[in-house]
This record gives structure tokens, sequence and C-alpha cells, in this order.
């Protein structure tokens, strides 16, 4: 047998010896380049030697065994021939550590052993191991870690390969550049848009996984040659091959062509720029919650095929990226894991939602200018509030006016070009928050990020399983990481357990040392990730500072992402795919080789025999053909099953450059040792006071774009090798995805650190105040656990703390060289008026004004009045300043304007003119219009400047508003009945948002970078809110809803209030102007006028709808001048006549709408004169607080305070006068209202004193001890209580001036209305009048103008009259009533009997009653009494004693006599009366001689002087005293308006006879005060004919009688208030008998009686 084996090894080797001799050629050993081949030399002789002398000591019982040791051999052979190919090729140089491999395998083993003296080829086989297997244990590990871990499957064919090279380099065309310059505008963007059905059906059949046939090729090349034209037809590629096109190119103004791509459906979401980050946010957020399922591979095919549908629908990804998640709905996960991985990293930290996705919330479609800026590209992560921050941006209008009809972020600036195009996208935005606002928020990306992080690092250690040694115990090692992927028990004890079996079982000696160290530097970072806390890692504290530990999570990342980096870098000779290849070559030639050999045995045995050799018994032949034939079957079988796994490889081969590409990055940028350092970097910057801060970040973007090159680099150069490249990406993403968390908390602590000014754990509470802050202004529904109602949303908003901190805040991050003042503005106005509304809304719900509620309101109100009183001392300032002659020589002061300059002035007030909208367009025909243009420009600036200064008078009506609103509505006491409010409607509960969501966006824009992404699951109602609003703004007023949501004003301003119902006509006008100027355009493209339309066309067209119609007049007005200028010397063929006539019938519609408007100027001046007197609501607030506190300098006294409110009524005008009267009614429901709260707290505080003393009571032994310290506290309370009473004092005292002012004031009501409408009838009946007969017929633009102008004059002149009539003062219509006064009616004695017939029958009636009431006998209601008639004797005798009370009433009734002394008094004043007028009647006879008449006048003289000698008398009978009235005149000088305020007809509503008796009698009080007043007028300047003893009996009488009148209208409200008591508290029992007698708990009862006793007890003292 050993002969044979010889024989055959001799034949065999004859080829091989010509190798021998050409690689011992030193010569040609000296031309290779791999260090191999010269130790080859040295090694095959030796082994040619070593064959040769063992083959014949061989002891061989079997062909069997002589076959294998012929296979072994064979393995030697081609290693020689392998080594002799590398000699002329340098790419066979890698596959020589293959075949050196192979052969050691199966040949070099056993012969090292048969020849163990030889020391030489021992030498020599282990150099050449040292140098072809070093790699081979980094390459098994590489090979078993790859195919466990999952890869995409390489490509079968090179036609495959090619397409998807090809079709890859064409999408990659249409791929968003990152940067800020290339984003926006550009055709990319268009093309991506339109054709993206197209697109992404493209890719699916151009990317995909499977082999096509011919025909599929065809189809392919086709759906390829269209995108290829696709892209060339919109110059976004050369026509001369796959070269993208120039730079120049990529910025054409050519628009997208959209007739072919209809059937793609050109309108889709994605035609919403603006909406991307919001549709890729989604996107990112539901793909990170499924991510931990995508890399575990439990993804069910439900999710997959929904997540795949809304990423084509929704998502602007890469139409790659979107193919493969379509595969996995096709159970290609496993393969796919990778791509999937890596298009989520990558779009987290790339995708728009996270990357410049600013810049895509303000995209409006126009390309860039040549001197425009380039905006920074601005980062973000779904750490942050990003969401937020863009519908914030969506949402926000320039418009930040507050009003009460038109809260602020209503008005919705859409132009009027794309109105419907804005409504659609505020649809689409509304529909995809309330579809994914479980989503939102419910997502927890902190936790996200902590499954992902353990799903990838469970991937890895499933990887793992094959190194692992044959010795673990049995599902040792799959129970562990059951228990970490499912989180049963999660602990860093299981970790290092799992850590342990790891070192212990696991053959780490495939891995070297530094792989090994990553990989329990990755188990110690998911511990300590774990170990932090396992249910929250959101209070880890891993990282100092962090917010939500990412930094912490992202140490985890990095380390997990280098591990799985080291482990998929390319190792070994050769690529697995060609190893393929050369196995199945190998198989071939042996099986060619056996084939033949097996065919010249069977033709040499047909020859010989005349037999078939393959049909004989294997006995009866040769044990070599036994073996060719059994061994040709496994060669084929071999071969099949290596053909499955063939796949395409270039030629040359790549695999090495791939490698040593690999190798570069990984010792280089990729290196732990570089990556390390950077992490340690990062984590050093966070939460300290590191100066280092911004050169890290710097070199970590350097290191990011560093990666991100070596990734592109990877895809583009070995497109071929993506079953390779692929899980290495994924992994390089990992460790990138790690950095960016580290990277964004570095940003986070910095950007803390310069907002809050500090550091560490203050920082952070600061951060999350601010957080709270934000959700509370931007949140709805409003109320939650932690803001139960709109009061406390209201008192947390407006806390001074919170106030303070977002002013400091949004200071500190305003830009340096920038000003915060105008920011600040709109923000404090913004949270003050959303806790304005909110407090309406509480006092609303709850229906009166509790304390809570004023202490929150008054809050409120002093800040505004604060604000004001800043700017009032401001203005004062500059006015000194400008009023130095000194200072500023060059102004003017005072009004030095012409009359007719100041009327122009005020035309233009009333008229305003939208022509500087258009200024620029117009062409300056003089010297005076360039000068009015620049005066215009100033006038801007001015108005700019002055708004800033002060509060607008729309926020001023709106504060005065408010406080009239609530406390006459809700402020009831027993002289005044509260006015209804209105219920609470829809807009009522959506006011306080829409207020503060201004102040909501301000700070999210600011505050971005420190918040967490929490704010956006709080905000999302917010965002809904305003979306629905600002839609129903626009469609309520386009007339397309049913209800209203906005409360429209009362009187249409044709000026300033929007009416989209006329100007949407105005779409349709425009597009056929346009298309006929497009069609004359044709031929004349260069035409001046032509080009002036289209620029004057899409100037109106940019015009928010919301605008006034003025405006767009205005706009069409021009654009019909312009088009007459063609017009004049346009032919009939190309004239425009049919489209200038629309324009004419719209501008005379418009016109006509106009001059309806004029017939409610009148109403619009009334409403502007009263809405200008609300400033007079401050002054009224300083001069009634300052009163009550006197607190500071200069406070005024009661009386002061009396004086100064007399001279704000008396000193108002005609048009003012009922809104200064109102607010003194508001006033003095204001101070009702602080009374009341204050006499709540004293009681409040007199009940905790007596409950503290009642324990201190029952503590008998330390009564003692506890004297002393009461002595001292009462000492020093003493003071407090003092001032206390004077407060409340002055409160009462005020409380009675303004409602006695009001209802003094409140009688000339009438009668000033009556003179404003005297006055108003006649100008109002000439307006009218001009209004019918005034036209526009004629279509010529200028014969409108002057038109226009005329009318325009001629209603300003109206105006003006009637302004003039709104400012007359009313102090002489007050005079004249006053004065008209002292003419006493005469009334005869018949109507002052009928009224004391009344009176008496009043009393008649019920001694009446008290005579038929009978008392009840209290044993028959309740028979107990009858038992216990001792122990409870005043209930038993009951009864009686009502019996008693009602004849003691009776009898005091009787006595008493009231009713008919008041009728004496009543027929006294009414013979008075008579009298008087029978004296004033009396006339000297003309007619009869001088001495007659001298004597009749006399006599009348001496009866005057005896009827007021008489009177005088008769007044002293009655108990008056002129002295006693003079004594007291200068003390009751203002008594009268400090009386109690009474009215029956309130207190006692429901008492119809006292209502009659009560009436006209208040009336008559303040009569007799202004009687009073007149009387000391008239004596001021006496007739001398009384004398000074008369006029002085005059003034004490009438001083006595006042003093009396006062006393008797204080005693009526004393006792009113009495018995409003009695009344209530006998209602109140009624209403306890018929709930059943509800009994009260004994020890509540015992502690009211103790309270009770102390407060009666100080009543007492």
């Amino acid at each position: 047998m050993g002969s044979a084996v010889m024989g055959r090894f001799s034949r065999t080797f004859q080829p091989q010896l010509q190798i021998q001799h050409m690689i011992s050629d030193r010569s040609l050993a000296r031309q290779t380049t791999h260090e191999a081949v010269s130790h080859l030399v040295t090694l095959f002789p030796l082994v040619v030697m070593a064959i040769t002398d063992d083959i014949p000591n061989m002891e061989l019982t079997s062909y069997s065994e002589a076959a294998k040791m012929l296979e072994s051999f064979f393995w030697w052979f081609r290693l020689y021939q392998i080594a002799g190919s590398s000699l002329h090729s340098d790419n066979l140089g890698s596959q020589l550590s293959l075949y050196w491999k192979w052969a050691q395998k199966h040949f070099l083993g056993s012969l090292v052993q048969s020849n163990s003296e030889q020391k030489q080829m021992k030498a020599a086989i282990g150099t050449l191991q040292s140098i072809l297997s070093k790699d081979n244990k980094k390459w098994k590990t590489f090979v078993k870690f790859r195919r466990s871990l999952g890869h995409p499957r390489p490509f079968k064919g090179q036609g495959q390969a090619t397409m998807h090279a090809e079709a890859g380099e064409l999408f990659r065309v249409l791929e968003l550049a990152s940067k800020p310059s290339d984003l926006q505008n550009d055709l990319k963007i268009q093309v991506n848009i339109h054709y993206r059905e197209f697109l992404i059906d493209a890719a699916e059949k151009l990317l995909s996984l499977e082999v096509v046939n011919d025909e599929g090729q065809v189809a392919m090349d086709e759906i390829q040659a269209s995108l290829r034209n696709l892209l060339i037809k919109h110059k976004l590629l050369s026509k001369y091959g796959n070269n993208v096109a120039m730079e120049t190119d990529d910025h054409m103004t050519s628009e997208v062509d959209r007739s072919d791509c209809t059937k793609y459906g050109a309108e889709n979401p994605l035609a919403f720029n603006q909406l991307w980050p919001i549709f890729e946010h989604i996107t990112s957020t539901e793909g990170f919650q499924l991510f931990e399922k995508f890399v575990l591979g439990n993804l069910d095919g439900w999710h997959g095929d929904s997540y795949h549908g809304y990423v084509r629908l929704f998502t602007p990804w890469k139409p790659g990226a979107v193919v493969t998640f379509k595969s996995v709905s096709q159970s290609l996960l496993k393969d796919l894991v990778p791509n999937i991985q890596t298009t989520l990293l990558e779009g987290l930290r790339k995708g728009h939602c996270v990357r410049n996705s600013t810049l895509w919330a303000q995209w409006s479609g126009k390309l860039a200018e040549d001197n425009e800026e380039v905006p920074e590209t601005k980062q973000f992560t779904l750490h942050q509030p990003v969401l937020s921050l863009v519908l914030c941006m969506l949402l926000s209008r320039s418009d930040t006016e507050v009003s009460m009809t038109i809260p602020p972020n209503v008005k919705i600036s859409a132009p009027l070009k794309s109105y419907t195009r804005e409504l659609t996208q505020l649809w689409f935005m509304s529909q995809h928050i309330w579809a994914h606002v479980g989503r939102i928020s419910g997502s927890d990306l902190l936790s996200m990020e902590r499954r992902s992080l353990l799903a990838v690092f469970i991937q890895s250690l499933k990887a793992l399983k094959p190194v692992m040694s044959k010795d673990c115990p049995d599902d040792l090692y799959s129970d562990l990481l059951d228990s970490v992927a499912t989180g049963d028990d999660l602990t860093p004890d299981l970790l290092k357990k799992l850590d342990y079996t790891l070192h212990a079982y696991c053959t780490l000696e495939h891995i070297q040392k530094d792989t090994s160290d990553l990989l329990d530097a990755a188990i110690d970072s998911i511990a300590k990730v774990i170990g932090a806390n396992s249910d929250d890692i959101g209070d880890a504290v891993c990282s100092e500072g962090g917010f939500g530990n990412l930094g912490c999570l992202g140490c985890a990342w990095v380390d997990t992402g280098l591990f799985n980096m080291n482990l998929l870098a390319p190792q070994g000779p050769v690529d697995p795919v060609e190893k393929v290849l050369i196995k199945l070559n190998i198989a071939q030639n042996e099986l060619t080789e056996q084939e033949a050999e097996l065919a010249v045995l069977c033709s040499h045995h047909r020859l010989v025999t005349g037999q078939d050799l393959l049909q004989q018994a294997d006995r009866l032949v040769h044990p070599r053909v036994t073996y060719l034939k059994t061994r040709s079957v496994e060669l084929r079988k071999q071969i099949a099953e290596l053909e499955k796994q063939i796949a395409f490889r270039p030629a040359p081969s790549q695999y090495d450059m791939l490698v040593m590409d690999v190798r570069n990055f990984l010792a280089s940028v990729g290196s732990t040792e570089n990556v390390h350092g950077l992490v340690t970097k990062l984590r050093a910057c966070i939460g300290t006071r590191s100066r280092d801060a911004c050169s890290v970040s710097r070199q970590y973007d350097l290191w990011e774009q560093s990666v991100d090159k070596f990734v592109q680099s990877l895809s583009v150069v070995y497109p071929v090798y993506r079953d390779i490249t692929q899980p290495l990406i994924a992994a390089v993403q990992q460790v990138v995805h790690g950095m960016g968390l580290l990277s964004q908390e570095v940003k986070r602590s910095k950007e803390v650190a310069k907002v809050t000014g500090s550091f560490g754990h203050e920082a952070g509470e600061i951060s999350q105040k601010l957080e709270k802050i934000v959700i509370l202004a931007g949140k709805f529904p409003t109320l939650s656990t932690i803001n139960p109602s709109c009061l406390h949303l209201a008192t947390n908003l407006t806390s001074l703390d919170n106030l303070d901190l977002v002013r400091d805040v949004v200071q500190r991050s305003q830009p340096e060289n920038t000003s915060a003042d105008e920011v600040l503005v709109t923000l404090t106005d913004s949270i003050l008026s959303g806790g304005l509304y909110c407090v309406v809304l509480e006092a609303q719900a709850r229906g009166a004004l509790t304390p809570d509620l004023l202490m929150t309101l008054t809050h409120i109100l002093d800040m505004y009045v604060s604000s004001w009183k800043h700017e009032e001392a401001a203005r004062k300032v500059k006015e000194a300043e400008e009023a130095s002659l000194y200072r500023y020589k060059t102004e003017t002061h005072g009004d030095e304007r012409s009359e007719e300059e100041q009327l122009e002035a005020d035309f233009l007030q009333n008229f305003p003119s939208f022509n500087e909208d258009f200024i620029d367009l117009v062409e300056a025909t003089s010297m005076e219009d360039s000068h009015a243009r620049k005066e215009t420009d100033q006038s801007k600036t001015s108005s700019t400047e002055a708004s800033s200064l002060h509060l607008t008078s729309s926020q001023m009506t709106l504060i005065s508003g408010v406080h009239e609103k609530l406390y006459k509505g809700l402020v009831s006491t027993d002289w005044y009945r509260p006015v209804v409010m209105a219920t609470v409607q829809l807009s009522d509960w959506l006011r306080p948002l829409l207020s503060t969501y201004t102040a909501a966006t301000i700070l999210t824009t600011r505050l971005v970078d420190i918040m967490s992404n929490q704010v956006d699951g709080h905000l999302q109602g917010g965002h809904l809110v305003v979306a629905a609003v600002q839609q129903c703004y626009v469609l309520q007023a386009s007339q397309q809803l049913s209800s209203p949501l906005v409360p429209s004003p009362g009187v249409y301003d044709m000026y300033h209030d929007p009416n989209v119902p006329e100007v949407i006509q105005l779409v349709e006008v425009l597009r056929t102007v346009r298309a006929r100027v497009m069609e004359l355009q044709g031929e004349w493209p260069d035409h001046p006028t032509l080009k002036k339309l289209h620029e004057i066309m899409d100037r109106i067209e940019e015009q928010p709808i919301t605008d006034p119609v003025m405006k767009f007049l205005t706009g069409i007005e021009l654009l019909l001048k312009t088009a007459q200028d063609w017009e004049s010397n346009a032919s009939q063929h190309v004239s425009m006549a049919t489209q200038l006539a629309e324009i004419s019938r719209l501008i005379m519609q418009w016109r006509k709408l106009e001059l309806s408007c004029w017939m409610n100027a009148m109403d619009t001046e009334v409403y502007k004169f009263r809405t200008e007197a609300s400033k007079w609501w401050f002054h009224l607030y300083q001069l009634s607080q300052d009163t009550l506190t006197q607190q500071g300098e200069n406070c005024p006294s009661l009386d002061e305070f009396t004086k100064a409110l007399k001279q704000f009524i008396e000193k108002s005008s005609l048009g003012d006068f009922h809104t200064r009267l109102e607010m003194l009614l508001s006033f003095h429901c204001n101070m009702v209202a602080m009374a009341t709260r204050e006499a709540k707290g004293q009681v409040e505080s007199m009940e905790t004193d007596a409950i503290k003393k009642a324990e201190i009571g029952n503590e008998g032994g330390n009564i003692d001890l506890n004297l002393a310290a009461d002595n001292k506290t009462e000492s020093m309370v003493d003071k407090d209580d003092e001032v206390a009473m004077a407060t409340r004092k002055r409160l009462a005292t005020m409380q009675q001036v303004l409602w006695n002012l009001y209802k003094f004031y409140g009688r000339f009501s009438s009668t000033v209305q009556a003179e404003l409408d005297r006055l108003r009838q006649p100008i109002e009946k000439e307006l009218k009048g001009f209004v019918k007969i005034a036209r526009w017929s004629d279509i010529n633009f200028w014969a409108l103008k002057q038109t226009a102008e005329k009318t325009h004059r001629t209603l300003h002149k109206h105006i003006k009259q009637f302004q003039g009539v709104l400012k007359l003062p009313v102090q002489g219509i007050l005079g004249d009533v006053e004065s008209g006064a002292t003419t006493l009616p005469a009334v005869s004695g018949a109507e002052y009997s009928s009224w004391t017939e009344g009176l008496l029958s009043y009393q008649s009636v019920l001694l009446q009653k008290l005579r038929a009431f009978k008392a009840p006998d209290v044993t028959v209601m309740n028979p107990t009494l009858a038992t216990a008639a001792e122990q409870l004797p005043l209930q038993f005798k009951l009864g009686q004693l009502c019996s008693r009370l009602n004849k003691h009433w009776i009898t005091v009734v009787m006595r008493s006599r009231y009713c008919e002394r008041i009728a004496v008094v009543d027929q006294f004043t009414g013979e008075l009366i008579e009298e008087i007028h029978a004296l004033q009647a009396l006339e000297i006879n003309r007619s009869v001689e001088k001495d007659k008449q001298k004597s009749e006048a006399k006599h009348i003289n001496l009866r005057k002087r005896k009827a007021l000698s008489d009177l005088f008398k008769y007044l002293a009978k009655l108990g008056l005293s002129y002295r006693k009235g003079l004594t007291s005149c200068d003390k009751n000088e203002d008594g009268a308006l400090q009386a109690t305020p009474v009215d029956l007809d309130v207190s006692l509503s429901g008492d119809a006879a006292v209502h009659q008796a009560w009436d006209s009698c208040e009336d008559y009080f303040y009569r007799c005060v202004s009687r009073r007043a007149q009387l000391w007028s008239a004596l001021m300047t006496p007739s001398r004919e009384l004398g000074t003893g008369n006029i002085e009996r005059c003034k004490g009488f009438a001083e006595h009688l006042y003093a009396l009148l006062i006393e008797q209208q204080t005693s009526v409200a004393c006792l009113t208030q009495q018995y409003t008591g009695i009344r209530t508290t006998l209602a109140d029992i009624s209403r306890l008998s018929e709930d059943g007698g509800k009994k009260i708990h004994q020890s509540e009862t015992c502690s009211w009686m103790v309270k009770l006793f102390y407060v009666l007890t100080l009543t007492m003292y």
C-alpha cells in the first residue's frame, strides 16, 4: 500500500517540483512583497524530503487510509500553487494565510508529529505560523460574531450589485444636505415632494434584495433610466455622466414640472415642508420605541407594516431607508438589523426634527439672497422639547397685542395667495398631534434609551454564544441572557454574574485583551445605569448636573459601541465571501480531476473487458474506483451547498483595502484611547465651571465630522461589501450616539450656567422650575392635581418669584448687543393678562369674590399699576428733558403746527392710509414724494419707539373692563344689587391659554437647550387649542363656521377690522389678471409695466387675509392705475379691458361697503372716547390705594380723596361721563370686597386667638408661666391692631364716599345722555344724508381717487364736529340741573295727602296683622316639651312669651305714632311749599300810582319777613336750633357723602309696602344735599334785605336739618342692617327645620361656644 501511495505522490508531485524550482530562484523571491515567501522557499524542500522519507515507512492497512493521506497531500500541493501564483500577483498574497491554515490543518500536523526530530522544519513552520496565522483568532471571532449578529445579504450577481450601486448614486443626489445654506430653497425639496411615490417605487425595485431575470432586468434598466432623466430634467444631474450638476444649477429658479407627477400624488402631507420636523419627530420617537423589537427580532408584522406606512407617507426619509422598513415586514428582520440601527440612530442625530428644525419651521420656499447671511446649524436632540419648539414657532404670530375681543395668537397671518394651504397645514398639524398624542405624552425617552441600550447589549451578548466554551453548563448562559432581556430583577449583581460567566467560560483567547477590556467596560457601564435606579434612571447620579442622567447613558452607549465596533471590524486574510468562492473553486477542480480520472478508468475497462466499470460491484473493482465514486458524490453535495452561499465580489478584490481603512480608523479617530479621552473631557465639563467646554465641544464636532466622512467613504467606496460594512457602521453609530448624548449634556450644562448663573444642584432646581413655568403657561386643560383651579394657576403664574425668574432668564439668554426690553414687555404682559383671565374664569365659576381670589386679583392689578407708574415717571422725565432748551436747542416744544397741519394729521388718523405697504412699488415723481416717504419711515420708527414706552389703550381697556366686570357682577350688599354676569362660554375657557401661550413660546424658544422633552407631553393640549382657534378664526371670518368661537367686535371698522369674505373675492380677480399679464409677457417678456403689474400682484397676495379691506383696496387701486397706463397705449388685441372691469367692480363694491360703515362712524367715535377714558382707571386705583394704605410721601387724606373724586367726575366730558361714573361704582364694589375680606380676616384671627386662649385655660399649671408671654404679645399686637382699625375706618369711609358720589351724580346720567343725543342728532342727520347721495360711478383711477378723497374730507368734517360735541364738559349741564331745582314744583296738598293716607293705611294694616297674630301651642308642635317642662322652662313658655311680645309690639306702635308724626311733618312741608308759592306769586300792581306801588311792595316785603320769622319760630318750636347748626356747619361739609349707604329696594326687595313707602326717598336725600349746596352758594351773595341775623338763622337751621338728614339716613341704614340680619337668621333657622333639624357634633359646639365667648368679650370691652 505504501508503494502505491509513493507512486501516486510521485506522479502528482512532478508538476509541483517546477513550482519549487521557481520559488527556489532567489531572484524571483526578491521580487515578491509577501514576507512569508522566503520562508516557504526554505520549508518546501524540507517537506518534500520528509514526505519522501515517511511514505515507505507508512503502515496503511486499507485504501481509505491511503486516500486520506493523498487528500492531505493535495492541501500542500494547493499551497504550492498559490505560493507560485503570488509571485506574479500581489492580490493573491492575502490568500496564503488561508491556504497555509488549510495545509496546517490537514497535512502539516501529522507530518510534524512523524518528523519531530527535524528541528529546521519545525523552526520554519513556527516562523510561518507567526506570520500567516497571526490574525486567525481575530478572524474566527469576527466570522462567528458577524454570523451570529446578522448582516445584510451580499449581492448575488454583478448585475444586481451594479444596479444597486448606480441607483444608490442617483438617490444620493436627492439627499438633502445638512448645511443651512443648502437645506432651504433647494429644487431637491420640490422633487422629493412631488415625485415621492415614484422615487419610493423605484427604490423598492432597484434596491430590492431579490434576484431578477432578464425581463426583470430590462424593467429595472427602464426605471433607472427614468430616474436619471428626472434628475437631468431638473438640473440635478449632468447629462454627460453620473456626476452631479454644477452648484449653480442647484438653485435654478425653474419650478418642478408637476404635469407628469399627478399620478404619484402631488398633494400629500410632505408638501407642507414646515411640518417635516413634526412628522420626523413622531417617526424617530416611534422608531426608538420599536428599537428594542427591531434589534432583538421580536417585531410583529402589524407594527412593521404600520411603521413603514407612516414613514412612506409622512417622512421625507431617503427612499432607501423607506425600502428597508418595508423589508422588515417581509421576514428579513435579522439581515436588516444593522441597516435599521443605522437609519434610526442616524435619524436621531441628523433628522429634520433635531438638526435645523427651526429653519424648516420658517421655510418659505423662496431662494436665499446672495447678500443674506447663512444661518448657523442648530443641533438638538429628542431629549429636548424640539416638538414644542417647532409648534410654537408655527403657531406664534407677530400680533401679540392683547384685546378683550380677540386674544393674542388668534390672528392667523396666512397670506392671501396661500391661506387655504395654511388652513390645510393647520389641519394636518392638529390631526397629527391628535393621532399621536398618546405617544408624545407617554413617551419616556430616558426609558427608551435604557431599553434600546440593553437591547443592543443583549444582541452583542447573544452573538458571543458561539465562542462559549463547551465546559459551560447547559442553559446557564442562555438563562442569564433571558433574565437580562426580560428585565426581571435586573440588578448590577445579575450583570456581575454574567460578567463572571463570560470570563469563566468564554474562549476569550480568540479575543484580544483590549477587546476583552471593552466588554468589561460595557458591562460596568450597563451596571452603573441599572444600579443608579432600576425603575427611574432619571434620578441617577452618574453625571453631575445632568438631567435624566444622559451622561451616564452616553458612556454606556459608547462602551457598548466600541466593543461591537472592534468585534465587527473586518479581520483575517480573506473576505468570507471570497473564501466561499475559493472553496467552491477547489471543490470544482477536484471534482473535475476525479471525473477525468474516473472517465479514463472506465474507458480503459471498457476497451479491455467491454463492460461498464461503474456498473460493476465494488468488490470486483479496484478500491480507487470506489473512492472516486464516493468522493464525487460528496463533492457534488459540497458544491451545491457552496453555490447557495456564493455572492458577488469585484475583481480585483477590495477586501484588503477595506481592512486597511478600517484598521486606520480604529487606530486613529475610532481608537479606544481617542474615544475614551474625548469622553473623559466631555464628562469633566458637565455640571462644573470648566472653561474648556467650548473647546471640547469644537473637538467633538471635528471628531463627529471625521466619523461621518469615514462612514460615508465605506458606503461610497465599498458598496459591494455592505454585508461587512453595514454592521460596522451600525456599531460606529452606537458610539456616535453615545458621544452625542454626552456632548448635549455639555451644551446643556453650559447653557444652564449662562441662563441661571449657577451650577450643579442649584442650576438643576432652577431649570426644573422653569420647566414648570413653561408648562403652566402652555398647558391645556389648565386644571390638574397640581393646579386644581384657575386661581392656583393664576397665583403660580403671576407670583413675584416666577416673574423675576423668567425676566432674569430672558435677559441672560438675550444675544449680545441686543435689547430684551420689548421681549420682556411682551412676556410680562402675556403672563399677567393670562393670570387676569384665569381669575375672571375662576370668579365666574365660583360666583363670588373669595379672599384668595381678591388677593390674587389685587396682586395682578398692583403689578399693572406699578408698571403704569414707572412708565408715567419715564414719560415725565422724557418730557422734562425735551423741555430743556439748553440740551435740545433744535427741537420744537409744544404743538407748533399750523391749524391746517393739525387737521391733516387728524384726517390721516381717522382715515389711515396703507400706501406705505406699496410705496416702494410707486415711483417718486417729485421731491415732495421722496420727502413724504422719508416722513413715513420716520413716523414708523417713532411710533415703534412710543409703543414700547406705555401700556396700549386696549390693555387699559382690558384691565378696567375686568375690574368693572368682576366687582360689579360679584359683589352684593344690602344696598347694591350686582349686575347679572353672562354664563361662562367656551371662549372664556380658551382665553387664558391664548394669552399665556405667547409667554410659553418666548420661554420655549429661549430655554429649549435646558429643558427636557417632558415639556412636549404637557404642551400638546395647548398646541391643539391654538391651532384649532386659528382655524376657527378664519372659518368664522369667512362665514364657514356655524357657531362663532371668537367674539366679533360690536362695531365693524373697515380700516382696522378683518373681513375675510370680502378679501377672498380678490383671489379670482388676481388670477384672471395674472393670466392675462403672463399671456402678454409671451410677446413682451421684458416690458417694465407688465413686470410692475406682477410685482404689485405679488405684494397684494403676500398680505394676510385678516388685514383690513382698505389695505387690499389700496393695492388693487394701485394695480388699476398701473394697468390703465398700459391701456392708454395698448391696441385692442392686447387690451386688458375685461380684467380691469372686474377690478373696477370690486373697487366699487368695497367703496360701497365703506359708505355703509360710515353710518356707524359716530358709534365708533363714542366707543373710542369710552375706551380712551379707561386710562383714568389707573389714576383712581392709585388714588384709592394711596388713601387706604397711607404709605409713602404726599398720601392724600380722606378729604382730599373726596375732593379729587368730585373733580374727577365734574370735569368729565359728554363722551366719557358714563365711563367715569361706572368707575366710581366699580371702585365702590372694590372697597366693599376689601372690607368684607378684612372682616373675615379679623374674625378668623379672633377665632384663632380664642382657640389658643381656650387651650391655655385648660392647662391650669401653665397659666402663670404663659401670662408674661401673653402680655408681651398683646403689647406688640396693640400697635398692629390700631393700624388695622384705622385702615378699616378709612376703608369704610371710602366706600361710603364712592357710593354716595355715584348715586349723587348718577341722577344726571339721563340728562347727560339726552344732551348728547340732542347735539348728535343734527350731525348724524346730515351725515346720513351725505351717505345716501355719495356715489362712485367712474372707473378711471384718478376720478375714483379724487372722489374718495372728497368724500373722506366731508366725512372727516362731520366726525370732527361730533368729536367736539363729545369733548364738551358736563359741568355746565350739572349746574343747570341743580339751579333748576331751586324752582320748587307746584305740588298741591292733595298729592301730599294721598301719600300721607298711604302711609297711615300701612300703619293700620300693620296693626291688624299684629292683633290677628296668635301664638302657637308649643306642646302641640312638640309633645316632648310637655314632659320636659322643668328641664326646658323657656321653651315650654314660648307660646306665652310670643303673645306678650306681640302685645308689647302693638303698644309700641300705637304710642310711638311714627306715621302720624311723619304725616304732620309732611303736611307742614306741603303747607310751607304752598305758602312759598303764594308769596312768590305776589306781584305789584303796575297800573296804580307809585305811592301805592311802594306801599304794596312794602306790604309784600313785610309779609315775607313775617312768614320767614314765623318759619324760624316754628322750626324752633319743632326743636331745631340755628346756633347748633352753625357750630356744626364746618364739621358736616361732606357729611352726606360719608353717610352709610342704604337702599330698601334692594335690602327688602320682597316687601311691596316698604317699597312703596321708600319710593323716591333716596332721590329726595340727594336732592336735599344738592339744595343745601345751592343754598350755600346763594348765601354767598345774599340780598341786603335779609340782614345778617336772618342769614345766620338760614344757615343754622339748614345745617341742623342737614345734620338730622344725615342722622336719619344713618339710622335707617343701621336699622336696615339689623333687620336684614334678623331676616337672614330666621331664614337659616327655617331652612334647618326644613332639612330635618340636623344636629351639630358636641365637640364642634363647644369649640364654637368658646369662640363666641371670646368675640363677645372683645365686643364688650
